[in-house]
């Protein structure tokens, strides 16, 4: 008997050790990490609402240039339901209130020599256009106070630069150091380079 109270002491134990282990929150140094090197946070890809809230219409500036990822995450704005599919992550736009269809589509294609990190945007509203873009955005911790004057860190998420590609084209897109080639966007007939420089 004693044998067997001793042996369920233990297993709890090592569940609770488990758990403990499995629950342990990410320092914000370890999110801007992760963040950095495989463009997830706290385990998932990033929503792809908070990256739609720097796209702009083809005829406007963006307005949203940067977002919060630590109050962004699971927020009522991100609440409903993204699906990754290798590198592709997408939000149906029927989850959100007044859309009854469309669709939200963002490609991770990859990281610049200085931290600046590309991803090739579409957005289909519900009828034939398919709009694509090319966001840049960089990571950077910042400390600021919350409403009760408690000090806290966030993970700021900043668009450096958004190019649109133009409606319903696939154009090819290369990374190189600190360059990004783009394949005939709308705007041009033959390859566009987005140069970002060291530090930028």
């Amino acid at each position: 008997m004693k044998r067997r109270i001793y042996q369920y002491t233990l297993l709890a134990l090592s569940l609770c050790s488990l758990f403990a282990t499995t629950t342990k929150a990410q320092s914000i140094d370890e999110l801007l990490k992760e963040v950095n090197s495989k463009f997830y946070f706290k385990g998932e890809p990033i929503h792809p609402e908070l990256l739609h809230a720097f796209n702009s219409s083809m005829a406007d500036a963006p307005i949203v240039m940067t977002v919060d990822l630590c109050n962004g995450f699971h927020s009522n704005l991100c609440h409903h339901k993204a699906v990754a599919d290798g590198k592709f992550v997408t939000e149906h736009l029927d989850n959100l209130p007044g859309n009854d269809e469309g669709s939200y589509t963002y490609e991770y294609l990859g990281k610049l020599d200085n931290g600046v990190h590309v991803v090739r945007t579409q957005c289909n509203g519900g009828g034939s256009g398919m709009f694509v873009d090319l966001l840049f955005v960089s990571f950077k911790i910042r400390k600021t106070y919350d409403y009760n004057g408690k000090l806290q860190e966030q993970l700021l998420m900043t668009l450096e630069k958004c190019y649109n590609i133009g409606d319903r084209i696939s154009s090819k897109v290369i990374l190189s150091k600190n360059s990004v080639t783009i394949d005939k966007p709308i705007w041009s007939d033959k390859a566009v380079v987005v140069t970002f420089w060291e530090g930028q």
